[in-house]
This record gives structure tokens, sequence and C-alpha cells, in this order.
């Protein structure tokens, strides 16, 4: 091969190159956009197929365990959740919110609960060294402005990292936040 050829064939490749990044990136946007409407179609699914209770008698609605089947009682304020990772997030939301102050202490103690991730961090390349931005993108979330969240967790690192947020955040994990990943009946 001759010096003209080889440059010929090295900028049809960095521009197939190119080409695949950019539809590798609309693909990214793409998927972001198809989750946020799963999401929001599985809300008014679920709005719309819950079924209608039939009225019961006094002394036995006063009698009957109320069951909460998944979500989050924050302080008294009792929130039902479609999903695991929306318990996650509106926790650590609700923590930020009200003492954002203990922002870095979460962090870093969930970050000792990890091998080499962080979970929550002040920029979002933080939460997965190495990867690239559209990935990066699809598996995290804006908490607050300036602090993201790795939403890529099983149900098991979420039950290890929200005791350990709320402990770091200075509440009491059980009395000021209590999680219901199962169907449970309050007392």
């Amino acid at each position: 091969m001759t010096g003209s050829s080889e440059s010929f064939q090295a900028e049809r490749l960095l521009a197939e190159f190119d080409e695949v990044n950019a539809a590798m990136a609309a693909a990214n946007t793409w998927m972001a956009s198809l989750e946020l409407r799963q999401h929001q179609l599985a809300d008014l699914l679920d709005a719309a197929t819950r079924p209608t209770p039939a009225p019961a008698p006094a002394q036995l609605v006063a009698a009957a365990p109320k069951v909460v089947h998944r979500g989050v009682l924050f302080r008294g304020d009792l929130r039902r959740m479609w999903n695991f990772i929306d318990i996650l997030l509106f926790v650590l939301r609700g923590l930020g919110s009200a003492v954002p102050e203990r922002r870095g202490a979460m962090a870093a103690a969930m970050s000792c609960r990890g091998t080499a991730r962080c979970y929550v961090a002040e920029d979002r390349q933080r939460l997965f060294l190495g990867k690239p931005d559209g990935w990066i993108r699809r598996h995290s979330v804006e908490l607050s402005e300036g602090w993201y969240a790795d939403t890529n967790l099983s149900v098991e690192r979420m039950q290890v990292l929200l005791p350990v947020a709320v402990r770091a955040a200075g509440w009491k994990w059980g009395d000021d936040v209590r999680v219901f990943w199962r169907p449970t009946p309050l007392n």
C-alpha cells in the first residue's frame, strides 16, 4: 500500500468510528427516554388497574391490619412505591434535603460498602470510573443540584446501603426511616 491509500483507509475508519459513536449516543438517549416512559406507563397502569375496595363494616376496618406492599415510612409519612430503585432515590433525596450538611458523610459511608463504586457522588463520572458517558447517564440520576446517584443496583445492595445512609445522616433506621421491600402489615 502507498502512503495515500493508507491515509485514505485511516480516514474511512475514522469516519466510520465517528458514525458508530454518534449512533451509540443516539441509542443511549433513546433508551433513557424509553425507560422514563416505561416508568410513567407503569405508574399509570398501576393507578388504572388498582381495584376499588368494597366498603366494609366499621368494626372490620378497625381490626384489619394495613399492609404496605412496597414503600417507605419516612418520619411518619408513608409513601408507596412501584420500583425498588424509587425507594432508594426517595430516601436519599429526603435525607439530602432534610440534612444537606450530611450529604458528604452519607456518600462516604455508602462508598465504604462497595469495592470500587461510590454509589453517591458530586460528579456523575465518579460513580462509574472508566465507563463511557452514555452508560454513566443511563445508570445514574441527579438526586439534587450537584449530587448524583448510581441506579444500577440490586435490591440486596440497596438493602445494605440504605441503613448506612440513614445512620450517616444521624437518623435512626427503623424509626425515622422504615423501608418495606415486600408486603408487610403495619402495626
